[in-house]
């Protein structure tokens, strides 16, 4: 048998390690996100943007649309709960949760 990979080795060991392979990946998040959050996020000037992303925001600031303030919580999209739903093929209204049988 040839020689074993880098992930076939990880692998072994993980399986031979399991609660030390857990506190690596546990490790491993949280420097991840402690290293994000201290870098920070860098914006793009609004000339600095092409393609789909400068139109997008040509279309909201022709439109007029602001962008969130406020807490989280004010920012939730609003879901509609519907008991039953229109088949588009058929016309027909199916209660939800039908399938076919």
């Amino acid at each position: 048998m040839g020689r074993r990979g880098f992930a076939a080795r990880a692998g072994v060991w993980s399986a031979q390690h399991r609660w030390a392979a857990v506190g690596v990946w546990i490790l491993f998040v949280v420097l991840a996100a402690g290293i994000g959050s201290a870098v920070g996020r860098a914006e793009a000037p609004e000339d600095d943007l092409r393609g789909e992303t400068s139109q997008a925001q040509r279309i909201t600031d022709d439109a007029g649309v602001e962008e969130p303030t406020g807490p989280a919580r004010s920012r939730r999209t609003a879901v509609a709960r519907r008991s039953s739903w229109t088949c588009a093929a058929t016309r027909t209204t199916r209660p939800t949760g039908w399938s076919r049988s």
